[in-house]
C-alpha cells in the first residue's frame, strides 16, 4: 500500500481485519507493507500471521510500515503504542514481527519493532486535569495541598497573566516527559524548588523513569528552565536486541523543533546536564 496525499478532513482509511497471512515471503515483509503519509487512519486488528518471512536484513516478517509524517495526535513518545493499537488482537508469526519507522522532512525520527497482539498503556492516558491559573507548585508525592502532580497538569489549565506560566518543581527528583506548545503570548518558566534536609535550596533532578524519547519537546513557545539538573537514567531491563532502549530518554534531553510551528525561544539558566 502506498498512500496518496489527503487532508486531515478527508484522510485515507486502511482497514485490514480478520484475515490470515500464511507462508508468505517478501523482500521487507511477508505480510502488510505500507508507505503512509499524514492524516491516515488504520485498523489492522484481529489478523492471524503464521510462518511469514522476509529476504532483506531490514523489515519484519509480518509487517513493514513507513510513515512520512506522524498521523494526527501521534508523537515520538506514543508512536509505539499507536502501532501496537492498530495491530490489536493479532496473532504473530514470531516476536517483533512488525517493523515501523517515522520520518520528519525525510529524516528518520524513530524506528523500532513491536509484537502484534501485545498491549501497553498509552503515555497520554495519565494526563492530569488542568486548573485555571498561572502559578503552580508541582509535587509528585502529592503531600502538599493545592499542588499539581505533573507539569502537564499545570499547563493544561488556562493562564490569563501576560507573564505566563510559572511552575516550581518541589521534589528532589521529578520524572516526566513533557511537550511545550504555547503561543508567544504566554511564556513558560519551569524552575527547580527542591530543598535538602536542612532546608537549603538544591537543584531538582529531572529525568524520565519509563521509556521516553525526550524529557522536553518544545514545539512552540517561550520556555525558560532554571535550577534543574537533567539526568539520563539506565533501564534495569536486559535488552533483547539493539532496538530496545536502555538509556532514558533515548533520543534527547531537550528537543526544539516542529516543521509547521516557527516560534521557539529556549532559555536555560543555572542548570546541569548529567550524562
Amino acid at each position: 500500500m502506498e498512500a496518496l496525499l489527503r487532508t486531515l478532513e478527508n484522510p485515507n482509511n486502511y482497514i485490514i481485519t480478520q484475515n490470515k497471512f500464511t507462508n508468505n515471503v517478501g523482500y521487507y515483509t511477508g505480510g502488510i507493507y505500507g508507505y503512509f503519509r499524514n492524516g491516515d487512519i488504520f485498523n489492522f486488528s484481529f489478523n492471524e500471521f503464521q510462518n511469514n518471512s522476509k529476504l532483506s536484513e531490514n523489515g519484519a516478517n509480518d509487517a513493514y510500515l513507513h510513515f512520512e509524517q506522524y498521523p494526527q495526535d501521534w508523537t515520538i513518545d506514543n508512536a509505539k503504542y499507536k502501532v501496537l493499537n492498530i495491530f490489536e488482537n493479532c496473532t504473530p508469526s514470531n516476536e517483533k514481527n512488525v517493523y515501523y519507522e517515522f520520518r520528519v522532512n525525510n529524516d528518520l525520527d524513530i524506528s523500532g519493532y513491536i509484537t502484534s497482539g501485545d498491549e501497553e498503556q498509552d503515555p497520554g492516558d495519565d494526563l492530569e486535569e488542568g486548573s485555571d491559573g498561572c502559578i503552580f507548585n508541582v509535587d509528585q508525592t502529592q503531600t502538599i495541598q493545592g499542588s499539581k502532580r505533573t507539569i502537564k497538569g499545570a499547563l493544561a489549565g488556562n493562564c490569563t497573566d501576560s507573564e505566563g506560566y510559572k511552575i516550581t518543581l518541589l521534589n528532589k527528583e521529578h520524572f516526566e516527559s513533557v511537550t511545550i506548545n504555547k503561543t508567544q503570548t504566554f511564556p513558560v518558566l519551569i524552575k527547580g524548588g527542591a530543598q535538602d534536609e536542612e532546608r537549603n535550596k538544591i537543584l531538582t533532578i529531572w529525568g524520565v523513569n519509563t521509556s521516553s524519547a525526550r524529557i522536553i519537546t518544545l514545539l512552540q513557545g517561550n520556555l525558560t528552565l532554571q535550577n534543574i539538573e537533567f539526568k539520563y537514567y539506565q533501564s534495569s531491563a536486559d535488552p533483547e536486541d539493539e532496538q530496545d532502549e536502555t538509556i532514558w530518554p533515548w533520543n534527547a534531553i531537550i528537543y526544539a523543533y516542529d516543521p509547521t510551528l516557527s516560534f521557539r525561544i529556549l532559555s536555560v539558566d543555572s542548570c546541569i546536564f548529567n550524562g
